[in-house]
C-alpha cells in the first residue's frame, strides 16, 4: 500500500485505522466500509428523520489506483445496493486538498441495506493493489 505523509509541526503521520467512536445506527455501514484496507473513514452520522445518514471517507492507497478503486467501487454499489435502496455515492475536491473525499448518504432506515451492499463489494473489490496499478497503466496507455 502506498504512503500518504502528512507533516505535523516535528512528525511525520502516515493513515492507520483505529478505533473510535460513532453512532449507533451509522456503525454497521462504518464498519463495512472500514473492511477494505485502503480506506479510511473520517466522519459519519445516523442521521435523522429529516437529515439523511452519512459517511465520508478517503483512499489510503497508491495514488494511481485510486480513480479504479472508486470508480469500481461505485459500479458495485450500483448493482449491489440500487435494487434495494436510495443512496448517493459522491466525490468531492475541497480547495487546497490533492485528494477527493469520497461520501456515501443513506435515508437512516436505509443504512443496514446499504452497509449489506457495501459488504457484498468488499468481496468482489479485495484485489491488490498492483492490479489497480496494472488496470490504470492500461487505461492510460
Amino acid at each position: 500500500m502506498g504512503k500518504i505523509l502528512f507533516l505535523n509541526k516535528q512528525h511525520t503521520e502516515i493513515p492507520i485505522k483505529v478505533n473510535g467512536w460513532v453512532d449507533e445506527k451509522i456503525a454497521p455501514l462504518v464498519l463495512a466500509l472500514n473492511k477494505f484496507d485502503c480506506v479510511l473513514t473520517t466522519d459519519s452520522c445516523q442521521g435523522n428523520k429529516d437529515k439523511p445518514a452519512y459517511v465520508f471517507f478517503k483512499y489510503i492507497g497508491s495514488p494511481e489506483s485510486e480513480p479504479i478503486f472508486f470508480y469500481h467501487l461505485g459500479e458495485l454499489l450500483n448493482r449491489f445496493a440500487t435494487p434495494k435502496c436510495d443512496y448517493e455515492y459522491k466525490l468531492q475536491w475541497y480547495s487546497g486538498n490533492t485528494e477527493p473525499m469520497a461520501e456515501l448518504l443513506v435515508l437512516p432506515e436505509q443504512i443496514k441495506v446499504l452497509a449489506d451492499a457495501v459488504n457484498s463489494t468488499t468481496n468482489s473489490l479485495h484485489k491488490s493493489e498492483s492490479v489497480y496499478g496494472k488496470l490504470y497503466r492500461e487505461l492510460r496507455s
